[in-house]
């Protein structure tokens, strides 16, 4: 989804431009850099979410001092997920590569059983050919 400008994040997420700009300038650790630019600012469909979630905390009643806790649990997990598939990724591009070989290999083999069949076939042709026309 290409990014928001505040005026759609507002409209979005039903909240005034003015606690948006709020939103931003207490939680703006916690967004993109374009999401903290002074003019031109955009924000991602993450950015988004996680101005929902700040504007669903706020509205159970708590305190804008608190809330960092609550989103550092919640980015901090995701971030966890983030370099839990870093870390993955080269295990994953392994295994891969192990079954692109695998596939190469097989592939190899039903090509060669492909070219012996096609020789047995042949070779039974001829030799019913010959049974056919008594050169046996």
């Amino acid at each position: 989804m290409p990014a928001l400008t505040p005026g759609q994040v507002s409209k979005l997420l039903d909240i005034p431009s003015s606690t948006l700009r709020r939103y931003v300038s207490h939680f703006g650790d916690y967004l993109s850099p374009d999401a903290r630019l002074q003019r031109s600012r955009r924000f991602t469909d993450h950015d988004a979410a996680i101005i929902a979630r700040i504007r669903d905390l706020t509205q159970q009643g708590i305190r804008l001092e608190d809330i960092p806790q609550q989103l550092g649990e919640v980015v901090g997990s995701e971030r966890q997920e983030e370099e839990i598939t870093a870390l993955a990724l080269p295990g994953l591009v392994k295994q891969l590569d192990n079954i692109a070989q695998l596939f190469k290999d097989q592939q190899q083999d039903i090509n060669q059983l492909r070219d012996e069949l096609e020789a047995l076939k042949r070779e039974r042709r001829r030799s019913l050919l010959d049974r056919l026309l008594g050169r046996e």
